[in-house]
């Protein structure tokens, strides 16, 4: 066995790899559907810019399984290079905030490429 596969990083590639499996067969639409998080062209650059709305990620409602799964369909494609997130706050209530944990959560599953 290879000794990448025995550090913590070893291990968070084979979770994000887990993790890509599901998300490219289970029904995302649940979570693709509300719009909240899409990509929106490039920059200047010609990076990718991924857009996160704030205000429509119901948060409380969704199953944030399905959401951080859609999130790595989505950004799988992007992690290889360079690519920008833009997120709004504006209008953004309580009930659309997402705990800190689940932002962890999501920032540990996303890969460094």
């Amino acid at each position: 066995m290879h000794s990448l596969f025995l550090t913590p990083y070893g291990n968070s590639i084979i979770r994000y790899e887990r993790l890509l499996r599901r998300a490219k067969t289970e029904d995302l639409s649940e979570v693709s559907g509300i719009g909240c998080l899409y990509q929106s062209g490039v920059d200047r650059f010609g990076r990718p810019v991924v857009v996160f709305v704030g205000k429509w990620f119901p948060f409380r409602h969704i199953n944030l399984d399905k959401a951080l799964l859609y999130l790595i369909y989505l950004l799988d494609p992007l992690v290889k290079g360079d690519y920008v997130i833009a997120y709004f706050h504006t209008l953004t209530s309580s009930p659309n905030h997402p705990s800190f944990a689940w932002l962890r959560e999501v920032y540990n599953v996303l890969p460094y490429k």
